[in-house]
């Protein structure tokens, strides 16, 4: 190496120059016995800006940085600190201090910085006296507080120089007392003010210093608890015994219950909602049970309610797997026929015997071949929108798919590769289209009719996150707005032991009701097709039909009002809500046998209208998960700074690069600090663009969070 650090420091210092700098030191830090380590070069430029960089040897010259140290960097006059062991030492901000103070006679050193605390090595001066002169600003004192807390963990004796009673301008330090104190000496120092320093005692004073911080309040908007009385009778024994016995709120049991039926009635019965009007609803609906995992036994809960359909389906499956038995016999005597035939035309192909060959050829043509029994399904847990359409092209009517997790296969529709699956599903909610699927190995696949009921639990969290990144960054599809029978009940505030049998009557009233939709011929309970029309249908009595008039004005007048926009896209889809669910009970009765086919009556209009208002208060309380982000983003980080996550001085980057719930993104995270700002939990602390450098902002935390 045959250049010097000074060599060095002033081809360093030469780009400094051509932007104005005036270089003003160079700096050795030293080890213990007096080695050079590495240098810090300093320059000025005439409006006060500071120029500062560290410089270190590499084997081959010298370049921009310091050295990796892995107890901590080392104390600036460390030999000195070591040779004078007995001595007090004064401890400033910054080198030229440490120098100003040494020029009295004193032992003085520095960590360097303002923020160079935590990345020293204070072991030198433990057991010590210490005399800390803070820089009279906010980074000066916030310093000076860490650099003097890891004295006294040393057992070091803390002195503050009390800055304030100096009369020293903004920023101004040791160099500027003594350029208004010329001839001043070491025994002059001992005369200025002191603070005997405790950590405890500097933790009560800074916390005197904040306001209290306010609490964080994210509390869940109200929901309308389910009133028992708008619960279709002839489910409101078996919901009512099912939700006692599990101990979980009746929400879950009949929203899924009402997904359920609309999944077995399909296309097989709509409603017309106007009087004169060709507007057609298929009622097909989508919902979902939301509540912490494992408290409000949502699974269970959604499980039992789906029993009836369970039950239709093993009878189903046997009666496909007995079909199929006769279609294999069937299938054999086929192929045997046509083998025979086909044995007879190449002997007439040889010459033996053409006499019949075309009372052949018409016999071969005309064989057909059995028809394939069908598998009736009802419900899915997971299948490619390929198989999917297959399922619908055999069962038009309309299928159900359950997650228990609904999280997990609406992200998965987000995926590289499956970006028509969430266009198909959105189509299926519709349940009034086909849909052709060709594909090169499957063929074409053609579905009259693709309706998809869809239900499934969500766990509170899963979903904040979900909305929160779908409102933010995918195309707002109206993907969410089809949940509408998405509810997120209060959880129990008591719970007792219930141990009893299940009441079977109640339950198989239920699943008679079920069966008898899923194989009813709706034109016999007054439904019928109009010209141009797919499905039968149904239209409201007249008593029903001004309660609908009514109804359907009240929610035009509600979406031209001030509202949080997704909430009125939530609701914009209730115009088809009221009649589906007015027409789902209806049907319920008829099945049931306690109301007379015809026009959907005036009750299952009242207790659809019922369920609107319901549902609208869950749907406030779901998009509340979102539309207050800031404020759940600010509780997200007020529970880690609880949990000491973040150290004093952090930035908004030390915040969204840990990737925390709702904290995942700049102009998220910087959200949340000013919300806590206000709060009384953080204060900024800017430090000024300088020389290659942006503005700096730092959040002090309130000392009145950290425990003493």
């Amino acid at each position: 190496m045959n250049e010097t650090p000074s060599q060095a420091a002033r081809r360093l210092a030469a780009s400094a120059i051509r932007d104005g700098y005036r270089p003003d030191a160079l700096h050795e830090y030293q080890t213990a016995d007096g080695k050079p380590i590495f240098w810090r070069l300093r320059a000025k430029h005439p409006d006060g800006q500071k120029w500062i960089r560290p410089m270190r040897a590499n084997g081959h010259g010298f370049e921009i940085g310091e050295p990796e140290f892995p107890s901590g960097k080392p104390l600036y006059h460390l030999p000195e600190l070591i040779a004078r062991g007995d001595d007090a030492v004064w401890f400033s901000e910054g080198e030229p201090c440490a120098d100003a103070l040494a020029k009295l006679g004193v032992l003085a050193t520095t960590s360097g910085g303002a923020d160079s605390a935590k990345h020293t090595d204070f072991s030198p001066l433990a057991q010590r006296r210490v005399n800390v002169w803070p820089d009279n600003d906010e980074p000066g004192l916030r310093h000076a507080r860490e650099v003097s807390d890891k004295l006294i963990e040393l057992g070091a004796t803390v002195r503050l120089v009390d800055v304030a009673k100096l009369n020293l301008p903004n920023k101004g330090d040791c160099v500027d007392w003594l350029a208004a104190h010329p001839g001043a000496t070491g025994a002059d120092l001992d005369a200025l003010p002191m603070v005997n320093y405790a950590k405890a005692e500097r933790a009560a004073v800074a916390a005197h210093e904040w306001p209290p911080p306010q609490p964080i309040v994210t509390e869940l908007a109200p929901v309308e608890p389910l009133p028992t009385a708008i619960i279709p009778e002839p489910y409101r024994a078996w919901i009512a015994d099912v939700s006692e016995r599990m101990q979980t709120p009746p929400d879950f049991l009949a929203t899924a219950a009402i997904v359920m039926t609309s999944s077995v009635i399909g296309t097989s019965c709509s409603i017309k909602p106007k009087r004169r009007d060709d507007w057609q609803v298929v009622p097909n609906l989508w919902g979902s049970a939301i509540g912490r995992p494992s408290v409000l036994l949502k699974t269970p809960a959604m499980k039992e309610a789906l029993n009836p359909l369970a039950r239709l389906e093993i009878q189903a499956k046997q009666t496909h797997d007995d079909a199929q038995r006769l279609y294999q016999g069937d299938q054999e005597m086929h192929d045997a026929k046509r083998a025979a035939i086909k044995d007879q035309m190449r002997r007439a192909a040889k010459g033996k015997d053409s006499s019949n060959v075309d009372t052949l050829k018409l016999e071969l043509s005309n064989l057909a071949a059995p028809d394939a029994p069908v598998w009736r399904r009802y419900k899915t847990n997971d299948a490619t929108i390929e198989k999917c359409n297959e399922l619908m092209r055999d069962n038009p009517r309309g299928l159900l798919l359950f997650r228990d997790e609904l999280v997990g296969l609406l992200a998965g529709w987000e995926k590289p590769g499956h970006e028509s699956d969430r266009a198909y599903f959105l189509e299926g909610w519709n349940g009034n289209q086909g849909h052709i699927d060709d594909r090169i190995g499957r063929g074409t696949t053609y579905a009259d009719n693709v309706c998809i009921s869809l239900y499934g639990g969500i766990q509170p969290s899963k979903l904040q996150s979900y909305l929160y990144q779908c409102m933010r960054g995918l195309d707002n599809d109206g993907l969410m707005q089809r949940l509408q029978l998405a509810v997120y009940p209060d959880e129990p505030k008591s719970w007792h032991l219930v141990d009893r049998y299940p009441a079977t009557e109640a339950k198989n009233r239920v699943y008679t009701i079920i069966e008898t939709l899923a194989n009813a011929d709706f034109t016999k309970y007054g439904a019928h097709v109009d010209d141009g029309d797919k499905f039968p249908s149904l239209r409201f009595a007249d008593d029903a039909q001004e309660l609908f008039y009514q109804w359907l004005t009240e929610l035009q007048h509600k979406l031209q009002g001030e509202d949080e926009p997704v909430v009125l896209e939530h609701l914009g889809k209730y115009r088809s809500l009221m009649p589906s669910l007015a027409l789902i009970f209806h049907l319920i009765e008829i099945a049931d046998g306690t109301a007379q086919p015809g026009p959907v009556s005036l009750r299952a209009a009242e207790l659809a209208a019922a369920w609107c208002d319901y549902l609208e208060s869950h749907a406030r309380r779901i998009y509340g998960l979102v539309t207050n982000a800031t404020k759940q983003a600010a509780a997200t980080l007020a529970g880690k700074i609880r949990k000491r996550k973040l150290n004093d001085g952090f930035t908004v980057r030390d915040v969204y690069r840990q990737n925390w719930h709702l904290l995942t993104d700049r102009d998220t995270a910087q959200n949340a600090c000013d919300e806590l700002i206000g709060e009384g939990w953080l204060r900024e602390q800017i430090t000024p663009a300088a020389f290659g450098q942006r503005e700096k902002i730092a959040y002090l935390i309130n000392p009145r969070l950290r425990p003493q």
